[in-house]
């Protein structure tokens, strides 16, 4: 069920041009290494242009562990991305909820995400 949910995302994504060129993380056939050529890149076409050049990089841990899943849904719709596919992750939240608080049910082998509101 996640393969089939991240399928739906991933053509919605695509189709709406939701994410730029310019993303590397999270996104297919780029990584931290394509990431760090084309900064390179940038950033010495600029030193040889004689422009002043300052960095500061930012490594943002386990950052979906901390976003509100009420703005990341609200977001996803605000998006276009279809009602089911919303409605899927929610329920995907609610499932991880109650596997934390130590009830089982088949359904939390479909874990989409976990979320810590704490």
């Amino acid at each position: 069920m996640e393969q089939f949910i991240l399928g739906i995302i991933f053509k919605h994504v695509e189709e709406k041009k939701v994410i730029v060129s310019g993303q590397h993380g999270f996104t297919k056939g780029k990584s931290c290494l394509t990431n760090l050529i084309a900064f390179y890149d940038g950033m010495t076409s600029w030193v040889d242009e004689g422009r002043a050049v300052d960095v500061v990089y930012l490594n943002f841990s386990k950052a979906f562990d901390t976003v509100s899943y009420n703005i990341l849904t609200g977001k996803l719709r605000k998006c276009g991305l279809d009602e089911w596919t919303v409605r899927s992750l929610e329920l995907s939240k609610a499932k991880a909820f109650l596997g934390r608080q130590g009830n089982s049910s088949p359904l939390d082998q479909c874990k989409l995400f976990q979320y810590n509101d704490s």
